[in-house]
């Protein structure tokens, strides 16, 4: 869960927006339960932004019965460890793919069926467009699993910070 806070620094803030961070053991203990608390506690909108990893290793967070319709769950689901193809010695790493990164194809679509969330998945720039405004405006929990590209995501990133550069 790194990467997303990593990625909030780079955009300015409201001044009425607070922002926190649970980066826990590896990155990856407690996020989804976090944020639940933090929705619960405040009663307000509350919004967690996640990498896959983390999500499916807290999911179980949905669990418990303070689940609270001001939270709102932006997956991002690049099947796997993207951050790894992006830090210097691991994204040369033979061991990448194996030990690294935790290639999968899962999706938290169950999640819905499960914890009687809300579920929506998008899978390009107009998808997301278009989900964001009912996503935003639901009256329940919801998780909106956005699927990038993994091999393409350092790239990107790299790209992103040349042009700032300039």
């Amino acid at each position: 869960n790194s990467t997303p806070v990593r990625y909030a620094q780079l955009f300015d803030v409201f001044e009425d927006v607070k922002s926190f961070a649970n980066r826990g053991t590896s990155g990856i203990d407690g996020c989804v339960s976090t944020a639940l608390g933090a929705a619960w506690a405040t009663q307000k909108n509350t919004l967690l932004l996640v990498g896959d990893l983390s999500f499916f290793y807290d999911a179980n967070a949905f669990w418990n019965r303070f689940s609270e319709k001001f939270l709102k769950v932006v997956l991002v689901n690049n099947s796997g460890g993207g951050i790894f193809r992006y830090l210097p010695g691991s994204s040369e790493c033979e061991e990448l793919e194996e030990f690294f990164a935790v290639k999968h194809q899962n999706t938290a679509s169950w999640v819905q069926q499960r914890f009687g969330v809300g579920y929506r998945q998008v899978h390009d720039q107009e998808g997301l467009a278009a989900a964001l405004p009912e996503f935003f405006a639901s009256t329940q929990t919801e998780v909106l699993e956005v699927f990038t590209p993994i091999k393409d995501n350092a790239k990107m990133l790299r790209n992103y910070f040349s042009a700032l550069k300039k």
